[in-house]
């Protein structure tokens, strides 16, 4: 189709458009979230751990359905169902690796931890990491504001 990551950047934050759209950029999905990610890529230091998401403007806890990890070096994601924000999620991360995390809310909003945020935490065991979140609004976003800061 012609334009057709013009026309998916101008759409609206709808998961179907997301997929889309990440698959012209030439990603992958992996179907299996458990490390190793993919047998071929080296990975070291990749770790399990619980995660929550708050809202970087006032720190509230987010209710999310789904959450997409993208390493963005290899060009591969994994989606991992959410828990409403009632329980942490169990994340497979590797730090100063340029992973992002997407997540979907339960209104249908998305939001996203950048790159930074992921590798200023200190992934220790036992603990619950807690993700400030940008949130993006469903019906004002579109899929190009959310790609521009989730893909260096």
């Amino acid at each position: 189709v012609a334009n057709e990551e013009t026309s998916l950047n101008n759409s609206s934050l709808q998961l179907i458009y997301i997929l889309r759209s990440l698959s012209l950029k030439g990603y992958r999905e992996e179907t299996v979230a458990a490390p190793p990610l993919n047998r071929t890529i080296t990975n070291y230091n990749i770790k399990t751990i619980e995660a929550n998401f708050a809202d970087s403007k006032n720190n509230s806890n987010l209710p999310v359905t789904n959450v997409w990890i993208l390493d963005n070096k290899n060009k591969r994601y994994y989606q991992v169902n959410g828990t409403l924000g009632i329980t942490p999620i169990s994340l497979n991360l590797k730090q100063f690796s340029s992973y992002t995390i997407m997540v979907e809310l339960r209104n249908g909003d998305w939001g996203f931890v950048s790159p930074e945020e992921i590798d200023s935490k200190m992934f220790e065991p036992n603990e619950t990491q807690v993700f400030k979140t940008k949130v993006l609004d469903k019906n004002l976003d579109t899929i190009g504001t959310l790609f521009k800061s989730v893909i260096p």
